[in-house]
């Protein structure tokens, strides 16, 4: 990337730019000379111009990134599709450290009920007649692509959803979860479906990606933190992997304590799960959401 003004991207010189904007704004006053303010003015503008160039700085390193990691996700799955053929072509067993679970078919309706159920302490058959009652309001093609139900328990907070996570993975956190506000949510009972992905929604990932802010203006309905921190859990006793191993699920329509947007991922290096924020005006190829259809009890 050829390098440009106002050296390389960071939430540190955006906040640096958004602070420039706002004391130039403060300095507007009809006390002032017309001078006095016209250079706030234009102090302004420089400053909004430079968050809007931060942002772009952004987003081509960013697409640089996940291009070299597309790469070699690429090479690891022609890699691993080798190693298959090779041995059914020479019918080579498995050995122990490369041992693979056997092609498991997909959790019904009942199955999941059940993990939620052992997760929340929450009786199966109510949880299941959740799940029934959101699926006969949704439409067939709804039902067809959204196959991932997830049920959060009344009473559940953001930062008790964490604690979950927490209590069976690694984790690592920027934002508190404690202070995460969540546009909608009460402290009902939440029924939803989602598509049955490792990551966020495709369609809503690389250039397609849009600027939280961009997505809260669509009317559509996205995981929120705590319906996220949930769904991963059930989604990693159910595959037997972590969701979000290589791009982030952001929940537009909530905020952190600093006004960020959460986002959940596995992390870089697989340290271990991670809650992060981003700023609404910056977009990412690996940012997604996942979309719902979800109601309360």
């Amino acid at each position: 990337m050829a390098e440009r003004e106002g050296g390389d991207y960071s939430r540190e010189a955006y906040d640096a730019a958004e602070r420039e904007a706002a004391e130039a704004k403060s300095e507007v006053s009809p006390e002032k000379s017309f001078d006095e303010v016209g250079a706030a003015v234009q102090k302004g503008q420089a400053a909004e111009a430079k968050k809007d160039q931060v942002v772009e700085m952004s987003w081509d390193e960013a697409l640089k990134v996940n291009e070299e990691y597309n790469r070699i996700w690429a090479q690891k799955e022609a890699a691993e599709k080798a190693v298959a053929d090779f041995r059914t072509e020479h019918n080579v067993l498995q050995g122990p450290a490369e041992a693979r679970e056997e092609e498991k078919e997909e959790p019904t309706l009942e199955d999941w009920a059940g993990i939620y159920a052992e997760m929340e302490e929450v009786d199966q058959s109510k949880i299941l007649e959740a799940f029934r009652s959101l699926q006969a309001e949704m439409s067939e093609d709804e039902r067809k692509e959204l196959a991932f139900p997830i049920y959060v328990k009344e009473g559940t907070t953001t930062a008790a959803a964490w604690d979950e996570v927490k209590s069976n993975n690694p984790t690592y956190q920027y934002i508190d979860p404690e202070r995460i506000k969540i546009e909608g949510e009460t402290g009902k009972a939440i029924v939803a479906f989602a598509r049955f992905s490792q990551e966020a929604d495709e369609d809503s990932l690389g250039e397609n990606a849009k600027k939280a802010v961009d997505w809260e203006k669509t009317g559509e309905k996205f995981m929120s933190p705590k319906m996220a921190m949930i769904a991963r859990e059930a989604y990693r006793r159910s595959a037997g992997q972590q969701m979000d191993e290589k791009n982030w699920t952001m929940c537009p329509g909530s905020r952190s304590e600093d006004g960020y947007v959460p986002r959940l991922g596995f992390g870089s290096g697989h340290r271990g799960v991670g809650l992060d924020g981003v700023v609404p005006g910056v977009r990412f190829p690996s940012l997604g959401v996942r979309r719902v259809v979800s109601k309360e009890l």
